[in-house]
């Protein structure tokens, strides 16, 4: 951040297209990691609160 903000004169955009073309990708890929993880995620949890609704339901109908 130093050299960015206060050397910016002396950086080489070239250099900066190459760092940004071949670590982009690996980077987009770990976002929609985290992004599939976190919609798993969310649908498991989804389907627990589901499960323990239709269970208190089914135990209240059953044994009211």
């Amino acid at each position: 951040r130093n050299i960015i903000s206060h050397e910016y004169l002396s950086i080489d955009p070239e250099e900066i297209f190459k760092i940004v073309k071949v670590h982009l990708p690996g980077l987009l890929l770990a976002i929609q990691q985290i992004r599939n993880d976190i919609a798993a995620s969310n649908e498991t949890f989804v389907a627990f609160l589901f499960f323990i609704m239709q269970t208190v339901v089914f135990r209240y109908h059953s044994h009211p």
